[in-house]
Order: structure tokens, then C-alpha cells, then sequence
């Protein structure tokens, strides 16, 4: 299962709309709605958001996604958020995700 549809099954789940899933996580229900369908990409910070918007661990967006050629990286996405939650301060959380977006952003060729 791909993540935008994973976020999808858990809102519906807990009968929210795009609407209300984007207030509680302060974006708009179109960016939710591109969440879902997989045209934009969802940050690790993001990811975290919407887990405290859905009462889960964000973890549970990894479950159940059984994509075989792409294991090794749902793995390592998984690890790299894993690894952001356990950063208690925020300041240095900031950071990180602005050096993620950094590198993001650059040209990886």
C-alpha cells in the first residue's frame, strides 16, 4: 500500500475529512487531497503531524505496505523518521528538516 493511501485508509477510518484532517494539521484539504493521490511528496516532519492528527504512532503508515522493490527504502524512510521523532528539541528537529530540504532541493546528479 502506498503512503498517500495509507494516509487516506487511516483519516476515513477515523471519519475525518480532508477538511478537518488539513485544520488539525494546519494545511489545506487540496494538500491533504495531494497527500493522498501522491503528488506531493510528505516530509518527515508532515508525516509526524499527521500521526498526532490521527492518534497513531507514525510507524503505522509503514505498516502494511508491501511494495517488494521498493522494501529496502520504505526501510530506510522509516528509520529516518523513527530517528527524527526521537530528537526531543526543537530547535535541533528545525534543523534537521531544514538540512533534509536543503539537500532535497539540490541538484542530486
Amino acid at each position: 500500500m502506498q503512503l498517500g493511501k495509507k494516509i487516506k485508509q487511516l483519516r476515513l477510518d477515523r471519519a475525518l475529512t480532508q477538511t478537518e484532517l488539513g485544520k488539525r494539521i494546519g494545511v489545506s484539504y487540496k494538500q491533504i487531497q495531494k497527500y493522498e493521490n501522491g503528488s506531493n511528496c510528505v516530509l518527515a516532519s508532515r508525516l509526524y503531524d499527521l500521526a498526532k492528527a490521527l492518534s497513531i504512532d507514525v510507524a503505522n503508515f509503514f505498516t502494511d505496505m508491501h511494495t517488494d522493490s521498493h522494501e529496502a527504502y520504505d526501510e530506510e524512510i522509516l528509520k529516518l523518521v523513527k530517528g527524527y521523532n526521537e530528537i526531543k528539541s526543537k530547535r535541533l528537529r528545525s534543523a534537521v528538516y531544514i538540512l533534509v530540504k536543503s539537500f532535497s532541493q539540490s541538484d542530486n546528479t
